[in-house]
Parts: structure tokens; C-alpha cells; sequence
């Protein structure tokens, strides 16, 4: 069984803020990509967009599932995405804090 609900909201044409919160019984990691990574996780995030070619996102990741190690804050994602006229250029930079790992920093481009 799987619950899984999402609640945004546009402050303005450039501001727009999300929550999620993703509680699944049964994990399969089999074709996984872009799925959550817990079985209860709660993510929340703000984007701005300043014109129509730039985005700025702020992502946390909380993994909410009592039972697992790396329960509480586990990642925060800052990424930059720039649109040419057909292709996309995404630089994002996560910080992985758990409490088996002092901390890991990712950059992705």
C-alpha cells in the first residue's frame, strides 16, 4: 500500500513552495529512478524563477521511518537549471547529513 500526497503552493509568478510526504508499506527498488528512497519520507522545497530561462530550487529530504539508520534530516539539494532553446544545463548541490555519516556533499552537473 502506498500514500503519497503533495500540497504547493505560488506565492507569485516567480515564487512557488511544496511539500510532500510519501509513506510506502512495501519497498521494491527494482526501476527505482526518481522515486523516494525511504519508505516514509517527507520532502519540502522552494523555487524561484526570475525569468523564464532560470530556476533556483531548495530541496529537504526528511526521512520520516523510525526503523531505518538514517532516520531525521538526511539531504538538502540547492540546484541551478538553465534552459538553452533545446537543451537544459542543471548544476545542484546536495549535502547528505545522517547519523552514520557526518556529512557528504555531492556536486552534480
Amino acid at each position: 500500500m502506498i500514500y503519497d500526497g503533495v500540497i504547493g503552493y505560488e506565492f507569485s509568478p516567480k515564487w512557488n513552495a511544496w511539500t510532500r510526504y510519501h509513506n510506502e508499506h512495501k519497498t521494491s527498488y527494482n526501476f527505482s529512478l526518481g522515486q523516494p528512497g525511504f519508505a516514509k519520507e517527507w520532502r519540502t522545497g522552494v523555487a524561484w524563477k526570475p525569468d523564464d530561462r532560470n530556476a533556483v530550487t531548495m530541496v529537504h529530504q526528511y526521512n520520516a521511518d523510525h526503523g531505518s539508520p538514517y532516520y531525521g534530516n538526511y539531504s538538502t539539494a540547492f540546484s541551478w537549471v538553465h534552459r538553452f532553446c533545446c537543451e537544459v544545463l542543471t548544476i545542484s548541490y546536495q549535502n547528505i547529513t545522517t547519523i552514520k555519516m557526518n556529512g557528504m556533499s555531492n556536486l552534480i552537473y
